[in-house]
């Protein structure tokens, strides 16, 4: 039996193609369908705070299939 603590965050923006979900953890990375201004470095740096702390970052649908 595996023991830990899970922490899901669940929006309702536009979401991440699956095709595009890996590509969305690396550094500087912006998704066909971004118009908006930032860095993309969000995902990249919690992707690296997880590993620092031996957690995954899993990306999947958003409920209703809307966001993250």
């Amino acid at each position: 039996m595996s023991h830990g603590v899970v922490l899901e965050v669940c929006d309702d923006g536009p979401g991440i193609p699956v095709a595009e979900r890996a590509r969305a953890m690396k550094r500087f990375y912006r998704g066909s369908h971004r118009a908006d201004a930032g860095s993309s470095m969000g995902l990249a740096i919690v992707e690296r705070i997880a590993e620092q702390h031996g957690a995954v970052v899993c990306l999947e649908a958003g409920p209703n299939g809307k966001g993250l």
